[in-house]
């Protein structure tokens, strides 16, 4: 499962050729459609003036990770996996691509 239960995402996602727009929320549950045998996850919004909004039911697909997010990402070198944290998210023709913060040997990269 790539978006776990308590997961921060980005969702609704609107692309411009200069702008992103997303709306922010938690993962709070996920399960699986039985006709497509796609997961479906749950989301309930993070803004305050937001919490009486019921959840809104996305496909893997309709997910980004939202800033702030703890990742995990494979060295293709090693093999070693080191955990991150997402920075940012960029969007090109369609295809999600994230800037991750992460730490070696005591240096914070991104």
């Amino acid at each position: 499962m790539k978006y776990p239960p308590g997961c921060p995402v980005w969702y609704h996602m609107d692309t411009s050729e200069t702008e992103l727009h997303v709306s922010a929320g938690l993962v709070k549950g996920v399960s699986m459609d039985l006709t497509s045998r796609q997961l479906v996850y749950g989301v309930v919004p993070c803004l305050p003036e937001e919490h009486d909004t019921p959840t809104t039911f996305v496909t893997e697909e309709e997910l980004a990770f939202a800033s702030k997010c703890p990742v995990s990402i494979e060295n293709p070198d090693t093999g070693e996996i080191i955990v991150g944290e997402v920075v940012n998210l960029m969007c090109f023709d369609g295809e999600k691509s994230y800037i991750v913060a992460f730490t070696i040997s005591g240096n914070q990269m991104c």
